[in-house]
């Protein structure tokens, strides 16, 4: 970061806005912050941290306080801050918490504070973030600094030199750590811890599987419960599957036994069981028989009403005859009429379709013809459609056959490609030794053409400085000899003026003198040569005028000249710089831009050449790497597509042997096809109408025949009916007559008096039957239980009734105790099963522990070594950051080595942190003088502040030689230079001073009178009642 201007408005001190512009400083790269205390020297960086991070540069000061006690109520208290960072220029804006009057009526309302960053291009500000969160985090990303870090490595203010070397181990570490950008390792250290708990929970996961699995088998001997030696559990567990699968076997035999025990118990069950049922059939068989003998009288007189029933119904066919024939006579009676009416009708139906018949029938033979015109025209079209057919099909193997034979050209194309990459392989290998010494001897010589690219490049940035330099160099001498030709035209033209004033004060004396009177200047009264040229007087004014032109031009050429000589110093030490790089490269003849400019394009050639050299053999080295592997592979693929050619080449023949089959089919088949003007679907469907518009006709001539003849006939029938009828009428009156006497002789024959007597006794046939099933079913009834009776009585002579609950009993008890054996059973086997799970589980899991023990005695000794956990109390990370620290201790201490003269060196302390603490960034001086280390918190003042700025500017150097470092181009430093003697003091200024070459800004506030003198630019302070004013001087 380098600073570029800063803009103050209300804040501190300052009443109205000040914008200091770094950018006046040129090349004067430090510059001295002086005033009166309490002017607002400090003030200065407190604006420039309070615009970076919204904190004052002190720990004891308070952000809230920035608001200036000059500042009128309207006055906005703000800052700008604008800074580069890697050829990027950034614009920063922040205003604290203040109190601003209300718009309305009186009071005060606060106003929240507010934070701006921007992107500036070409004097063009492009908003990047506007809340306070967002700016802060981008802020400290682009840095690379928190606030904390930042105060100690750019901005050490005052009273903090002493925390820059003093801080304990931890806290240097964040710097660091934030600054190299090592949270991998921090990450990698706390995976591997993560991992080493996971696979201690898998462990302890595994152990309390492993109880819980012993905890669920069924032990003889409690104490196995608690056991943790797994061999000796599975050894009782196998002993224990053992005794109860003997029981097991016990237990199978006793079920077997009882089995049989209970089947006996069962048979004996039954057999009472069919005995005592017979008694029981007996006892109802009785109770039956009384009740049959109770229903005998009610039996007989259904008989003799069933007797006249029958009888009745036995001349039911007569009554139903005579019914009949009186039905029979009204009914064709009706229907005589009814003929009559429709024979009339038929007649005139008759009639009409006759016409229609003679008229359809004169278009018949035409039809014929037609019809046989139609079946020739379908064989014909089934001709065509076979034709087509095959022609399609010919069409559908031909493009299959060029399907094909693209497929069997590209499987052969392949074929040959994996061939010849196969040979292209195999012949890679056989230079596999070759080419490995190729690469690394290549990779060896890009190395060495990059140092040198890297080198020439460096040697072209160091020649355009030279050449800056020398161009500066001649414009200050220019200048010089311009400023110092003035001087010397003014101090003539001054001279010439002192002369004229001095010749006429001698004139205007002269013209008072008179003979005898005595001479003021000499005192004689003789006057032989007065001066007698009167010259014009200067004004005084005028002549001071010229008297300060002079004065200016005399300060002028000191500035100038100072300015001449640190050219020439420069230019000559960069000069020196250049040609000791230029040693390294014999072949420039001339030093000049061109020549440096030849050789870093050489050399950028010689290293692209080399690159693409490298490259070339990487790629060949990596190819030969996976060789083998594609060997074997293209081996494969080789014989699977070998394969499939042969596969599809079959199918391309018999394709080619289909497409002539169907080729001579057709040539056979266009001789006996007539041209048709229409496709074979028009034709279809012409015929399909034709064929459609002849059956409707058919069909329609069919149904006229049909519908005539039916008519003729129906005419016929209806007449042959009505005739028929007439007759039948007749006959059927003298056949009731006839058989309404017969029905009344057969009444009487019957018994019965008269017809109503009759129709009394007729009975429903279903009655009839219902009757004649009660009286058999109670005959079929008696019979039955007179029967079984009978047999029961001979069956029981001499059997004695059964107790059955006394043999339910004993089935009870043999079943009871079968389904306890048969629990006992399944109990032990369920249980040997459990158990051989259990000791499969126990295993698996043993397997399983052995593995993760394996694991976490690597794993965690890893973490263990990453954390920190071992002799040295040195984590990975610290050993990391511990090389990077060793690199910032070599730089700091060229500069402690300067400022001590030789006495100390900051070295890092190898001694083990107590309590436990980390180790390894803790720091110690090596005292020259005494030969001994000792805690830097030992030095004094001056030596700690010599420390600190050594430590600070070290880091500054190592951070911004890092690549994707963080470039720290701007120091400020707030006191600390009074606690120096004037040698150390000097020391301190010489060392300072060299840092102008590495183009950094260093801003110092100090009181002590030799810095003032020391350091050209000076930024003055100046306090007013009206607030204080910052302006550069030089």
């Amino acid at each position: 970061m380098r600073a570029i201007s800063i803009m103050l408005s209300a804040f501190g001190p300052y009443k109205d806005e000040q914008v200091i512009d770094f950018r006046e400083l040129g090349d004067e790269s430090i510059f001295l912050v002086t005033g009166p205390t309490g002017a607002g020297k400090t003030t200065i960086f407190d604006a420039i941290c309070f615009a970076l991070y919204g904190k004052a540069s002190g720990s004891e000061r308070d952000h809230d306080t920035f608001r200036s006690h000059f500042a009128e109520q309207n006055d906005k208290t703000a800052v700008s801050f604008t800074f580069q960072l890697k050829d990027t220029t950034y614009l920063i804006y922040r205003q604290p918490r203040q109190l601003k009057p209300k718009e309305r009526g009186e009071g005060f309302r606060e106003e929240p504070a507010l934070a701006e960053l921007y992107q500036v291009d070409n004097g063009e500000k492009h908003l990047i973030h506007s809340k306070i969160k967002d700016v802060n985090e981008k802020i400290e990303q682009m840095l690379g600094l928190d606030y904390d870090q930042f105060r100690k490595m750019i901005m050490i203010p005052q009273g903090e030199f002493r925390k820059l070397i003093a801080e304990n181990s931890k806290e240097r570490e964040e710097i660091l750590q934030k600054i190299f950008r090592t949270y991998f390792y921090q990450d990698m250290t706390e995976a591997l811890k993560t991992q080493t708990k996971k696979i201690k929970e898998q462990l302890q996961q595994t152990d309390w599987k492993v109880k819980q699995e012993i905890s669920k088998i069924d032990w003889d001997d409690p104490t196995l419960v608690d056991t943790t030696a797994i061999n000796s559990v599975l050894d009782a567990l196998d002993h224990k599957l053992k005794n109860d699968q003997e029981k097991r076997k016990e237990l199978t035999k006793k079920v077997t036994k009882e089995k049989q025990q209970l089947q006996s118990s069962q048979e004996a069950f039954y057999k009472g069981k069919q005995l005592a049922d017979k008694f029981k059939e007996q006892e109802q068989l009785l109770k039956e028989k009384e009740k049959l003998d109770n229903r005998k009288i009610e039996i007989e007189s259904t008989v003799t009403v069933l007797k006249w029933g029958e009888k009745a119904n036995q001349l039911l066919p007569f009554e139903k005859q005579a019914n009949d024939r009186l039905n029979e006579w009204q009914k064709q009676v009706n229907m005589l009429e009814e003929q009559k009416q429709t024979v009339a009708i038929l007649e005139k139906e008759f009639k009409r379709l006759s016409e229609n018949y003679q008229v359809q029938q004169a278009k018949e033979k035409e039809k014929q013809e037609e019809k046989l015109q139609l079946v020739e025209k379908k064989k014909q079209l089934e001709k065509l459609r076979h034709y087509t057919e095959i022609s399609t099909n010919l069409e559908k193997t031909k493009n299959q056959y060029q399907e094909k034979d693209r497929i069997v050209k590209s499987i052969n194309k392949d074929l040959e490609e994996k061939k010849t990459n196969l040979q292209a392989v195999e012949h890679l290998l056989s230079k596999q030794t070759e080419q490995t010494k190729a690469y690394y001897e290549t990779e060896k010589e890009l190395l060495y053409a990059e140092e040198r690219y890297k080198k020439s490049l460096t040697l072209i940035n160091e020649y355009h400085e030279l050449e800056k330099l020398r161009k500066d160099y001649q414009q200050v001498k220019d200048h010089y000899v311009q400023v110092n030709q003035q001087l010397k035209e003014k101090r003539h033209a001054v001279q010439k003026i002192e002369e004229q004033q001095q010749t006429h004060h001698a004139y205007v004396l002269a013209s008072h003198l008179h003979d005898g009177e005595a001479c003021p200047v000499c005192g004689s009264e003789t006057h032989p040569a007065k001066a007698e040229i009167e010259t014009t007087a200067i004004s005084e004014k005028a002549y001071k005028q010229e008297k300060t032109e002079l004065q200016e031009l005399e300060a002028a050429i000191t500035k100038w000249q100072d300015k001449y000589i640190e050219a020439k110093s420069k230019g000559e030490a960069k000069r020196d710089v250049v040609e000791n790089m230029a040693k390294e490269y014999q072949t420039i003849e001339t030093l000049d831009r061109t020549n440096i400019e030849k050789l870093t394009y050489r050399c950028k050639e010689e290293k692209n050449l080399k690159q693409k050299v490298f490259n070339e053999i990487k790629e060949q080295y990596n190819k030969i790497e996976k060789a083998e592997a594609e060997k074997q592979k293209l081996t494969n693929e080789t014989t699977k597509l070998t394969e499939q050619y042969e596969i599809q080449k079959t199918g391309l023949d018999k394709l080619k042997n289909e497409q002539v089959t169907l080729e001579a089919q057709l040539v056979q088949l266009r001789a006996d096809i007539p041209e048709q003007p229409m496709t074979v679907e028009k034709w279809q469907e012409h015929i399909q109408k034709t064929e459609q518009a002849l059956d409707n006709w058919f069909h329609m001539w069919q149904e006229q025949q049909e519908a005539w003849e039916e008519s003729k006939q129906k005419l016929q029938e209806s007449k042959t009916t009505f005739t028929s009828l007439e007759k039948f009428v007749t006959d059927l009156a003298e056949k009731k007559k006839q058989q309404e006497s017969l029905f009344n002789q057969k009444v009487k024959e019957a018994g019965f008096t008269t017809i109503a007597t009759f129709q009394e006794a007729k009975i429903s046939e279903k009655q009839l039957e219902i009757m004649k099933h009660e009286i058999e079913q109670y005959n079929q009834s008696v019979q039955s239980v007179t029967e079984r009776l009978q047999t029961l009585s001979e069956q029981l002579e001499g059997q004695v009734k059964p107790d059955l609950d006394l043999l339910q009993e004993s089935i009870n008890f043999y079943s009871n105790q079968l389904d306890s054996t048969n629990q006992s059973l399944h109990a032990i086997s369920l249980q040997i099963k459990q158990h051989k799970q259990f000791q499969s589980n126990i295993k698996e899991l043993a397997e399983e522990q052995e593995k993760h023990d394996k694991e976490y005695y690597d794993i965690a000794e890893l973490a263990d070594l990453a954390r920190g956990d071992n002799h040295l109390k040195l984590s990975f990370e610290r050993y990391v950051l511990s090389s990077f620290l060793e690199e910032i201790l070599l730089q700091a201490n060229i500069r402690m080595d300067q400022l001590t003269e030789h006495r100390y060196q900051l070295i890092r302390s190898n001694q083990v942190a107590k309590r436990g603490a980390q180790s390894g960034l803790d720091l110690e001086v090596m005292d020259q003088h005494t030969g001994q280390q000792r805690s830097v918190k030992t030095l004094s003042g001056g030596e700690g502040f010599k420390a600190a700025l050594s430590l600070a500017l070290g880091m500054a150097d190592v951070v911004q030689a890092h690549a994707g470092g963080v470039q720290l181009e701007t120091l400020f430093i707030d006191e600390g230079f009074g606690t120096l003697d004037e040698l150390s003091l000097e020391q301190a200024i010489d060392c300072l001073k060299g840092l102008q070459q590495s183009n950094r800004i260093l801003g110092i506030i100090s009181h002590v009178p030799q810095l003032k003198e020391e350091i050209y630019a000076k930024l003055q302070i100046k306090p007013t009642p009206q607030g204080s004013f910052a302006r550069f001087t030089f």
